[in-house]
């Protein structure tokens, strides 16, 4: 199968992979937490949902994918007027793992694998399933699933693209956002009272992996000449989520916070993007949660990586059909004098109130952010 595009915008930072929780599921059930949901119990729903199926067979799970796919299913839902509620099914081969076929995913049996676990920090998402292809039709039928894909587009269908949001975008102008659940919020509020207060939370993913050089890991010198020249000018604190190490000098810096300092919480970090002042980082995984989001960003992607994936994407322009303004993809190799440029080209058209408007619109009261 072909890789496509927001693979290029969303591969990941270098987490467990969550094909190993598959192959060590054994590992799980013999903990008990596996719980087997065809009974009386779940079967039968008042209200009919979507159901988004993610075909192991033809697909590996990354976090952008997985962030691109939940949004997919959010306008599913939207177009078939179905509740904003989603259930996923991550489909394999038959195991025997799984005893009649069907299996509950929990937190606590995917604490393990950020990547899977962060499905229980997104808003819209009710259960998590892990299904037998031989058993799945039965499933959906006795539960009345809509599903997504759905027969229509599955033929041609890629995990991991805008391509569907830029469609839906074109027919109603508006795409729904990505959004964290509240515990993710409330405790990315407590991150922010604890680390950043008062200053301006710019939330930031600098993709570093030294195993995939020519991708789009960040410029870390050219990283380190940018915060060096903020550090006295800006009432600011950079936020740096995930798991990649900047490197000593970064560290050092006073307006530098290292969110994995606290303790590594992926669900928390893409919390912290959707109640940013801006996000800034490279294209990766956690980069889909600002791509979705009324969060104002500035995203880098390595021209020479994707090439023809991000022309289908970006149609030629530096952001997406549907992005709202000051939301930018730029396919350059990011430089000290460049990120200076564009950050103060931000800064000429934000505000501390227009994030403040913007924390209004996500509720920031109930996770007392401020």
């Amino acid at each position: 199968m072909e890789r496509h595009s927001l693979e290029s915008v969303g591969r990941d930072t270098d987490y467990p992979s969550v094909s190993l929780f598959f192959t060590e599921v054994s590992k799980l059930s013999m903990k008990s937490t596996l719980k087997s949901t065809m009974d009386n119990s779940f079967q039968k729903n008042s209200k009919q949902r979507m159901l988004g199926v993610w075909d192991l067979r033809a697909s590996a799970i990354t976090l952008g994918g997985l962030l691109l796919f939940v949004e997919e299913l959010l306008i599913a839902a939207r177009r078939q007027f179905l509740p904003e509620v989603c259930d996923i099914a991550i489909v394999q081969n038959k195991s025997r793992e799984t005893g009649n076929g069907v299996a509950a995913l929990t937190r606590e049996n995917c604490e393990e694998y950020p990547v899977l676990s962060v499905l229980f920090d997104l808003a819209g998402i009710g259960r998590i399933f892990l299904i037998e292809t031989g058993v799945l039709s039965k499933f959906v039928e006795d539960n009345g699933y809509d599903l997504w894909p759905t027969k229509s587009v599955k033929p041609g269908y890629r995990y991991g693209t805008t391509l569907f949001a830029q469609e839906f975008f074109k027919e109603h102008g508006f795409v729904p956002q990505l959004s964290c659940s509240l515990q993710a919020r409330k405790r990315a509020g407590d991150f922010y009272r604890k680390h950043i207060a008062p200053n301006l939370p710019v939330v930031m993913h600098l993709k570093n992996n030294p195993r995939h050089q020519g991708q789009s890991n960040a410029n870390l010198p050219a990283w380190f000449e940018f915060f060096a020249h903020r550090s006295s000018r800006d009432k600011v604190k950079f936020i740096l989520i995930g798991n990649e190490d900047p490197g000593e000098e970064i560290r050092g810096l006073a307006n530098v916070v290292l969110t994995q300092d606290d303790r590594d919480d992926l669900g928390r970090d893409l919390a912290l993007i959707e109640m940013a002042f801006l996000f800034m980082g490279m294209a990766s995984g956690p980069c889909n949660l600002a791509i979705f989001s009324n969060v104002p960003y500035m995203i880098f992607k390595n021209p020479d990586h994707h090439t023809q994936e991000m022309k289908r994407e970006l149609r030629g322009q530096d952001h997406f059909v549907f992005a709202r303004p000051l939301q930018k993809m730029l396919r350059v190799v990011e430089t000290g004098a460049g990120l200076i440029k564009e950050w103060e080209h931000f800064l000429t058209h934000l505000s501390p109130q227009d994030w403040q408007v913007r924390l209004e619109q996500i509720d920031h009261k109930k996770v007392e952010f401020l």
